[in-house]
């Protein structure tokens, strides 16, 4: 239970009229797809038939199955779905999670994520279908930029990656 992973949720926006949240990363069990500290991207899925099998996603959890999560959310790797349930498990994890998730319980997929490597170094890296979320996160990333307090230079070195990112992945 020490390893699994656990968000705070740091806040939600819409663009064209699509929810996306932020989420804090905390633990160990989806290394080395996600470290503690990384900022987790996700966009909200209309239906259970948008989530496939390897796609991360943030759920809603119960303090029964991680009873040190007082964050109420986790974000594991879904490895297969029963029914109308989906089956999680953290990458890092030898066993599948205990309980199984109900679309009503998903926060959303992950799509991207923000990772501080060094002091100096932040790296936005795309993670589920780089063409169909391209345009989408050339919007979203200065909007979270303006939203987020940390120092300018990181700011401008983050937009100016994210923007090379986007014009590699569109073509431009």
């Amino acid at each position: 239970l020490i390893n699994v992973i656990y968000n705070k949720k740091l806040k939600s926006y819409t663009i064209n009229n699509e929810e996306f949240g932020i989420f804090s990363i905390r633990g160990t069990s989806m290394n080395p797809a996600l470290r503690s500290g990384d900022i987790l991207i996700t966009k909200k899925v209309s239906n259970i038939n948008d989530i496939k099998i390897g796609d991360i996603i943030t759920f809603k959890t119960s303090n029964i199955y991680y009873p040190l999560n007082a964050a109420g959310t986790v974000s594991h790797r879904v490895i297969d779905f029963t029914d109308d349930k989906i089956i999680t498990k953290g990458d890092n994890m030898k066993k599948k999670d205990p309980m199984k998730i109900l679309y009503s319980d998903i926060l959303g997929v992950a799509i991207a994520k923000i990772s501080h490597t060094d002091r100096k170094t932040t790296r936005l890296e795309m993670i589920k279908n780089e063409d169909e979320f391209a345009h989408e996160m050339l919007e979203f990333v200065p909007l979270f930029l303006s939203k987020h307090n940390s120092s300018i230079l990181i700011n401008l070195y983050l937009a100016i990656i994210s923007i090379i990112i986007m014009s590699i992945i569109l073509g431009i």
